[in-house]
């Protein structure tokens, strides 16, 4: 029964409290609160690592450990090897956590910086862009990474011929040496074009912002847009929640 007490306890304070750790460094401890998946994973995973450092690196000290572990030498653990075992689970949980949370921090400085995202995120209406723009690429981008594809209008320059609009989804683009857009009609999908960017005047991004259907965001959407823009994230959620 006392080698049961001391692998219960030590998986409270080795893998529970370490998962709990990490997600407050990484500003997510409020996912803990509604789900207990992340902790027991992020808990996991940063036990294997620590066990498999401290086998490498330390094996007299990782099989005394395995062997309390399995309950066969419990008075081998002491009250400094307990600490030290404590510290050695915990301070990597809170680096890694703080790592996440630096990268989140650049990744949301990174989008408050850049125009693409800006047009993308934040506005969330129709907006028309030149391709000579710079920042045109990028709005594809943009949408690859919320997952959807972009409905837009095609401004023709002149002289071209044909309709001076055109209106349809983007299935494929290319800004190699002969850059164009593939759009399929949204009455008739499977009328395609090919469109080249030579010969258009303007394009307007029709459906920017996450995905409309979205009924509630995952938690670390929700943080990105938080840091993005105070309570944005939160003001997404909101609108797309059902009545």
């Amino acid at each position: 029964m006392q080698g049961l007490t001391v692998q219960v306890a030590l998986f409270i304070f080795l893998v529970l409290i370490p998962g709990y750790a990490g997600l407050w460094a990484a500003g997510r401890l409020d996912e803990a609160r509604h789900r207990f998946y992340p902790v027991l994973y992020r808990g996991v995973m940063n036990f294997g690592i620590i066990v498999g450092l401290l086998l490498l690196l330390m094996p007299a000290e990782g099989r005394v450990f395995l062997g309390v572990l399995s309950g066969n030498n419990v008075s081998d653990l002491s009250g400094a090897r307990l600490v030290f075992w404590i510290t050695a689970f915990y301070f990597p949980a809170v680096i890694m956590g703080l790592v996440e949370y630096v990268a989140d921090v650049r990744f949301a400085f990174f989008v408050k910086a850049s125009r693409a995202w800006r047009n993308f995120l934040i506005r969330n209406t129709a907006f028309e862009i030149s391709p000579r723009d710079d920042m045109f690429w990028d709005l594809f981008l943009c949408y690859r990474a919320v997952g959807k594809r972009p409905v837009v209008r095609v401004l023709m320059g002149e002289g071209k011929g044909g309709s001076d609009t055109l209106r349809g989804e983007v299935l494929k683009v290319n800004w190699g040496l002969r850059p164009g857009m593939m759009l399929a009609d949204m009455d008739a999908p499977q009328n395609m074009s090919w469109v080249p960017i030579r010969d258009v005047k303007a394009v307007v991004f029709e459906n920017p912002g996450v995905l409309p259907e979205c009924r509630v965001l995952d938690p670390k959407t929700r943080e990105l847009l938080n840091l993005i823009h105070p309570g944005y994230g939160d003001e997404v959620e909101e609108r797309y929640r059902p009545d």
